[in-house]
């Protein structure tokens, strides 16, 4: 925009994303108002397309962005009863600390997934540790959607366990 290039081939907006890997984690379906590869959660075709893809009947609604679900733990307590967080760090990443906090403890059970034990964690009833990328077979995407391939530098340290294998085991049990 500055160099007046918008609208010519090649150019364009790119925007910048916080952490390594939001770009994919957005591109296979993320987020609250997309499926998988962008198509609307709340278009008819591509409620349809999923559930007989996936082969189950899929809610009517929008999920909750996490500012959502913070404000509502913070100031309605009991209207959401379980949080999980992975791979998130809200006390530090979201702009009101005490509020983030507030709505933490209003929890009544706080899952946390993680590969340290950050502000965030420490208020969780139960802490996962999960591997980093440098232990761990696997891709990413950058904002430019090339996809860089991960291999195992070294194996995960104690108990940690891939991101994958904690929620398969919690999907299992459920």
């Amino acid at each position: 925009m500055l160099t007046g290039n918008m609208g010519k081939p090649g150019t364009g907006v790119n925007p910048l994303r916080g952490q390594n890997n939001v770009q994919g984690a957005c591109d296979m379906g993320a987020l609250l108002n997309v499926f998988p590869g962008y198509p609307s959660v709340t278009n008819p075709e591509s409620v349809k397309k999923f559930e007989a893809t996936w082969g189950d009947k899929l809610p009517a609604k929008l999920g909750l962005a996490i500012s959502e679900m913070l404000d509502i733990l913070a100031d309605e307590p009991g209207k959401l009863k379980c949080l999980y967080i992975m791979g998130k760090n809200p006390i530090i990443s979201e702009p009101n600390i005490a509020h983030v906090e507030k709505a933490l403890q209003n929890a009544e059970f706080f899952v946390h997934q993680d590969i340290f034990l950050t502000e965030t964690a420490q208020n969780a009833d139960v802490v996962l540790p999960t591997t980093c990328y440098a232990e761990k077979d696997g891709t990413q995407t950058c904002t430019e959607r090339r996809v860089q391939k991960w291999r195992e530098a070294q194996k995960g340290l104690g108990i940690a366990m891939h991101d994958w294998k904690i929620c398969a085991g919690i999907a299992a049990k459920l």
